[in-house]
């Protein structure tokens, strides 16, 4: 709708501003939550920071690692390789890879500084849906990832990626409203004393059930497809695993040596 915006006699693309205001308004969600729940607030910030660069190379790398294929075939076409790492550089992030490297910036900060990561990570995980929904507002802006031919959809007029003057699905819409309504959900949870080991397998439950059925709305043909699924389908489906591996592995329990749910949840927030 808008990818650019003219500031200081340059274009500044509108998804880097957005994403930008993102991480601004992530960061004080990170540091009110520390607060509220007595956790470090400088420690929340700086593995905030190691998250967000996470984000960016693990989001960066799965996007390369799914492009192989193609590529591939660009160069034996004739195309240089020189003439293709421009573009590469500027576009193409699977937010999946995002999401798995920020997770990593947060061990990451925690090994480092020789810090527990599930209690560090806590305070953080409701910054992730609300990072992946708004973000998906400056895709919106640009016009990338979106859906399928539909006469009551949106139509892009000056999108550089999407069919310009065609009605299509708005599902960087539809995603950015699940992203903020699982935001909501994990941070309800968060103040009600939830571990950070539920809390993710919650969000990766919410979101890979969401994300693979807005896969079939796409309209994008460079997602990559096996067997019928996109590569977000498949992920989304391993998402859904790690789920209920870290809520069968989540040693939460309601005994007389736990002493309820409470008890369980300091043993959860306690391991390293």
């Amino acid at each position: 709708m808008l990818p650019f915006i003219h500031l200081f006699g340059h274009d500044v693309a509108t998804w880097g501003l957005v994403i930008a205001a993102a991480f601004l308004l992530g960061a004080a969600v990170a540091v009110l939550l520390s607060r509220r729940l007595g956790a470090s607030v400088e420690d929340s910030f700086y593995a905030l920071l190691y998250a967000c660069i996470g984000v960016l190379i693990g989001g960066k790398l799965l996007y390369l690692l799914t492009s192989i294929p193609l590529l591939c075939s660009l160069l034996q076409s004739g195309v240089s390789l020189r003439a293709l790492i421009p573009q590469l550089a500027r576009g193409g992030f699977v937010l999946y890879g995002g999401i798995a490297g920020g997770l990593a910036g947060i061990w990451i900060y925690a090994r480092q500084f020789r810090l527990a990561p599930w209690p560090l990570a806590r305070p953080l995980i409701a910054v992730i849906p609300l990072l992946q929904g708004l973000g998906r507002l400056g895709c919106f802006a640009a016009g990338c990832c979106y859906g399928r031919r539909c006469e009551q959809g949106i139509v892009f007029t000056v999108s550089p990626v999407a069919p310009n003057h065609v009605p299509l699905i708005p599902t960087q819409l539809i995603e950015a409203a699940v992203g903020l309504v699982i935001f909501v959900i994990i941070l309800r949870f968060t103040l009600k004393g939830m571990g950070a080991r539920r809390l993710l397998a919650v969000y990766l439950l919410l979101y890979g059930s969401a994300r693979f059925l807005i896969e079939f709305l796409r309209g994008d043909p460079e997602r990559g497809f096996l067997f019928g699924l996109s590569t977000s389908q498949w992920l989304s489906l391993a998402a859904l695993l790690i789920a209920v591996r870290l809520l069968a592995g989540s040693g939460y329990r309601k005994s007389a040596d736990s002493g309820g749910e409470g008890g369980g949840q300091a043993a959860e927030d306690g391991r390293s």
